[in-house]
Parts: structure tokens; C-alpha cells; sequence
């Protein structure tokens, strides 16, 4: 082999295969360019999923808020006879009562809607409760209105939060 055909020396390289690295390098160089440009046109896109999946979640998280948590009825009050007070549940132990109201016991025939059905959260409210339902006594119940029932809340969307005898 000679010296001058010798293609490891840039100096004896032939004209094509320089040209070639040249071309090569700047063919490169816009592939490159073209994959930045395809990846910005691209990009909107990524950022429009982000913010409509944010705002999905976002969304999802206020709707159980308001659904389960937020009272839908402010404090009301219900009078009548506590009828049945009783603890109940296989996980969550809840006071769950019934209650009947003045309107029934003065109808001549019982209107089985005009039971009153509650839950208690408060264990001394639902003990005391428990004690006045053998007496006959009127009591009149304090409660709060939710949209829907959680398992630890009762089965009941109206809590008592306290009472009072009249």
C-alpha cells in the first residue's frame, strides 16, 4: 500500500468523503433543528392536557368537598318523641335514632313519612337521648342537613348536634 491512498490522514482524504462529513454534520445539525421544532409545535399540547387535567382534579376534590362535608341546610330544629335510640354498625359504630314528630300522634291515622330518622355523632347526645326515650318526654332536636352520608357520619344525612327537652 502507498502513502497516498492512505484515508486516515485528512490531507489525503479524497474530495467526496470531505464533502460528505461537511454535508453530514449539516444534515445533523437540521435533523436536530427539526426535532426542536416538531417538539415546541408539540408542546401547546402538553400544556393544554396539563392544565385541563389540573383543573379536572381540582375540580373533582371541591365537588366531594361540597358533596359530603359542606352542610346543605343550615341548623334546624325538629320537636317530637324520641321514638328508638340505638348504636349501630359493623366498622363505624353510629347512634342512629327515629323520632316522631308532634304532626303524627295528633293524626287520626299514623303517617309512617312523618317519622323522623337522624344520626348522632356526639356520644353523650346520643346517651342522653337514650335515657328520654322511656320517659315520654317532648324534646326538640337541633340538626344539620348534609347532601349525601359518609360511613363514619351515620346512615342519616341529618346530625343532631344537640337537644333540648320542652
Amino acid at each position: 500500500m502507498s502513502e497516498e491512498n492512505d484515508y486516515f490522514d485528512e490531507e489525503f482524504a479524497p474530495e467526496d468523503k470531505k464533502k460528505a462529513a461537511v454535508e453530514s454534520a449539516d444534515e445533523k445539525e437540521l435533523r436536530e433543528l427539526e426535532k426542536v421544532t416538531i417538539n415546541m409545535k408539540y408542546n401547546w399540547l402538553r400544556i393544554v392536557a396539563a392544565v385541563v387535567g389540573v383543573l379536572f382534579v381540582v375540580g373533582a376534590v371541591l365537588w366531594v368537598w361540597m358533596y359530603f362535608w359542606v352542610p346543605v341546610v343550615s341548623e334546624q330544629e325538629q320537636v317530637g318523641y324520641v321514638d328508638e335510640v340505638r348504636c349501630e354498625g359493623r366498622i363505624f359504630k353510629t347512634f342512629e335514632g327515629k323520632l316522631l314528630t308532634v304532626g303524627m300522634l295528633y293524626d287520626s291515622v299514623p303517617d309512617i313519612t312523618r317519622e323522623f330518622t337522624f344520626s348522632i355523632d356526639n356520644d353523650s347526645v346520643a346517651r342522653d337521648l337514650m335515657r328520654l326515650q322511656k320517659t315520654g318526654r317532648r324534646v326538640a332536636l337541633s340538626f344539620k342537613e348534609y347532601e349525601a352520608t359518609l360511613p363514619w357520619r351515620g346512615n342519616s344525612t341529618r346530625m343532631v348536634v344537640g337537644f333540648e327537652e320542652r
